[in-house]
């Protein structure tokens, strides 16, 4: 259940949010006031990516999963495991929030050194909140399979970077490619959208100030549109 929280006017002028906000494409600041509203009054949080977005980012088609880690990798919370339950916490939280003594206290557990986990991006696949359907076909087991997979996907999305015109953001993009997950059809029919969009007047024009990042272009899945899709402004990306 969401709770009421304050929020100082210091946070407008947080100039790593806004950083890593433009870095990765995603609403993090208002996620991360969103967050506040989910955590109870030690600034603890059970870690599920879909319930958390109801509360910070109900309309939004983003993978909140995505969102976490960005806030995650940047220090601005902290992913832990108790008995086999992931929760985070927000290490800040003291500074910022002062508690109505009549919240109840918390029930979920402290996080210790030993419980703390690394970064999702370095553990396991992120769960797509904006339910794109991968289209990846199952390949089985094994691992000679696996890396073969691997090394397909890493070649054909060297490709679409290669011949996408604006180089911004790539490891965001490489990311939003491997939660796609094309098969070589849809690969090549990226490749031939990207090529007929940099044709567009919308693209050609202007000096590039109109073709999205790369990243926003496939979670839009932009080669669905007959023109270049429009770029939206940063904070909608």
């Amino acid at each position: 259940m969401a709770r009421i929280r304050t929020i100082k006017p210091d946070f407008f002028r947080h100039v790593g949010l806004y950083e890593a906000e433009i870095e990765t494409e995603l609403p993090l600041r208002v996620a991360f006031a969103g967050l506040w509203t989910s955590a109870d009054r030690e600034g603890r949080f059970i870690w599920e990516p879909r319930t958390l977005k109801l509360d910070a980012l109900p309309y939004d088609e983003v993978d909140f999963s995505r969102v976490l880690d960005a806030l995650l990798t940047r220090g601005f919370v902290v992913r832990y495991e108790i008995n086999g339950k992931v929760y985070g916490c927000i290490p800040s939280w003291d500074k910022h929030q002062s508690i109505n003594n009549k919240e109840l206290a918390s029930v979920l557990p402290e996080m210790t050194p030993e419980s703390i986990l690394e970064p999702l991006s370095t553990r396991e696949a992120r769960v797509n909140d904006a339910s794109i359907t991968p289209l990846f076909p199952d390949q089985g087991e094994g691992k000679g399979r696996e890396g073969n997979m691997h090394a397909s996907m890493t070649r054909a999305f060297e490709n679409f970077w290669e011949a996408y015109p604006k180089k911004k953001s790539k490891g965001d993009a490489e990311k939003a490619w491997k939660t796609l997950k094309p098969n070589e059809h849809l690969a090549d029919t990226i490749l031939q959208a990207v090529q007929r969009a940099k044709t567009s007047r919308e693209w050609a024009e202007s000096g590039g100030k109109f073709i999205p990042y790369p990243a926003s272009w496939l979670r839009d899945k932009g080669w669905l549109d007959g023109d270049a899709p429009s770029a939206k402004p940063v904070w909608e990306q």
